[in-house]
């Protein structure tokens, strides 16, 4: 995956270069099954866009979970990648 400038900031999430409110996400998860997986979901509230997968690389998920907890809603019974990310690793697409 490429690599794309997350920042938590005061008043919402920048992903690259577009910036987003709290209030425009309903929740997140993280799926981490190191070494393969470990992404960080935001789920929005609407849009065109549902939800949102970054690469987590070399940071630390708890501390970004911790982090995020503060301001959105951490949706538990979801742990897993999506579907689509899981087909895309697999079949390398």
């Amino acid at each position: 995956p490429n690599r794309v400038l997350f920042k938590v900031t005061e008043t919402g999430i920048q992903i690259d270069r577009n910036a987003y409110k709290f209030r425009d996400f309903d929740s997140f998860w993280l799926a981490y099954e190191p070494p393969e997986v470990k992404y960080l979901y935001l789920q929005f509230k609407r849009g065109l866009r549902s939800s949102y997968a970054i690469p987590l690389f070399d940071e630390n998920p708890l501390r970004v979970r911790s982090i995020l907890q503060k301001y959105i809603r951490e949706d538990l019974e979801r742990e897993a990648e999506d579907l689509t990310d899981r087909l895309g690793r697999k079949f390398k697409i």
